[in-house]
Parts: C-alpha cells; sequence; structure tokens
C-alpha cells in the first residue's frame, strides 16, 4: 500500500494499492473504497460479503476487505461525513445494507483524489458540538496519557467526566480513550513519514510504549500491518529494510 497523503491537520488520509486484505476492524473516520478495474469484497459482521465497485464505511463501522490485482483506492475522512454523504447521494444512488454500510453506483466516474483536493478545501468539524470540537483541539495538542488527559477535558470543557464522555460518544461514536489511542497512531505515522525522529523516539514521542504496542494499535483501527504501508520508514520498522 502507497500512502500518497497524510494529512491529521484536515482529518484526511488517501492511499492506493493493488492487494489488501484488512481484517476485520474500525476506525473514527469515514472510509471511502474505489475499484477502477474490478469489484472488490467488503465483509460485514453478519458473515455477509459485498461485491462492488465503490463502498463507503461510515465511521466506526466494523468491516473487513478484500481485493487483488487492481487499481484500487481508499481515503478516511474524519471531519466531514456529513458533507461526503451529501456529495454522493447528489451524484448517484447509495445503497445501505444490515452491516452499516454502503455501496454507491455513482451516475459518472467520481475521482477520489479530486474529492480529496475538494474536502482539503473545507474548514472546521462539520457539525460538531463546539464543546467537542474544543475537546479535538485538545487531543492534537498534548501527549498526555489517559488520567492527566481527561483532567484537562474537564478544565476545557467546564463539564463532568461523565458529561463530556457521554457528548463525545455521541457526537464521535467511540469513548475519550480509543480516541485518545487513534490520535497517538495518527501522531505516530506523521512522524514515521516525516522521517525527522528515530523509529523509537517516534513512537515514545506519540506515547506508545513499544513498537508492538503501536503494531496492535495500527492493525486495530486499519485491520493491517504496519509494514503494509511500504513507501514509509514503518516498514523499516517491521521488515528490517534500509
Amino acid at each position: 500500500m502507497i500512502i500518497r497523503k497524510f494529512n491529521p491537520d484536515k482529518g484526511l488520509y488517501f492511499f492506493e494499492t493493488r492487494y489488501l486484505q484488512a481484517d476485520f476492524h474500525a476506525h473514527p473516520a469515514a472510509e471511502l473504497l474505489v475499484s477502477e478495474e474490478k469489484p472488490f469484497c467488503i465483509l460485514g459482521e453478519s458473515g455477509m460479503s459485498y461485491e462492488t465497485y465503490f463502498a463507503v464505511i461510515p465511521r466506526n463501522v466494523i468491516h473487513g476487505v478484500q481485493a487483488s490485482d487492481d487499481c484500487f483506492k481508499l481515503m478516511l475522512v474524519e471531519n466531514q461525513e456529513e458533507f461526503v454523504f451529501s456529495f454522493l447521494n447528489a451524484r448517484g444512488n447509495l445503497t445501505g445494507n444490515e452491516d452499516g454500510f454502503f455501496l454507491f453506483y455513482p451516475d459518472r466516474p467520481i475521482c477520489l483524489a479530486d474529492l480529496y483536493d475538494l474536502l482539503t478545501g473545507l474548514s472546521g468539524k462539520g457539525n460538531l458540538d463546539q464543546r467537542v470540537v474544543r475537546v479535538m483541539d485538545l487531543f492534537h495538542s498534548c501527549s498526555m496519557e489517559y488520567p492527566e488527559f481527561i483532567s484537562e477535558v474537564k478544565r476545557v470543557s467546564h463539564l463532568s467526566d461523565g458529561r463530556i464522555a457521554h457528548l463525545f460518544k455521541r457526537e464521535i461514536g467511540v469513548s475519550l480513550k480509543k480516541y485518545l489511542l487513534w490520535v497517538k497512531l495518527k501522531k505516530a505515522i506523521s512522524l514515521l513519514l516525516e522521517e525527522k525522529e528515530g523509529i523509537l523516539n517516534a513512537l515514545l514521542e506519540s506515547g506508545f510504549y513499544d513498537q508492538a504496542h503501536f503494531s496492535n494499535s495500527f492493525r486495530r483501527f486499519l485491520g493491517v500491518k504496519p509494514s503494509f504501508g511500504y513507501n514509509s520508514r514503518i516498514v523499516q520498522v517491521f521488515t528490517g529494510s534500509k
């Protein structure tokens, strides 16, 4: 897999590959998957397998992916899920299923790279509650562990830990603790891609205890091993390549 673009500030991530076998996973970002040559399969928790050329996975929906011998593109969208659904609905037919994701049948071809550029030009975090927005900004400006982080969240939001936890889960779909791990993962990947830090320093700076902690988190959120991102220093950690 080639990591084409990785933009945590905008919450946008773009990948390309010709082969993908992703285990069941979920992430706090909507996912768009597009094949240019042949259909691929999305696997649902129900045991159903859906063959398609274009799929949209809402954030936090558990799924697996099987694609091979194809020009396959994948984009994660954190902050503009509502805009994405509106954009696609105006350009084709979105068909939902019991597993919580959608197969898309466009009226005309849609270039995922062009949609990425369009989303990059948007500002804000959609229609999120502003208290949640302040908490999300805090996520990206600190490297604290959860106990210290939740104390800072209470100070910024002026809400009890129980109230802000409920509000965050309602708006984002995952717990504060799980989202903190997601933020750490994105930070580690960014540092590894920039190649400005030693591998161990990058992981420690991002809040991971060791390589195993990072690898397990990577697979939990993305369904593949870190070494699958072969154009980055991530591969050097797990294959020993130079």
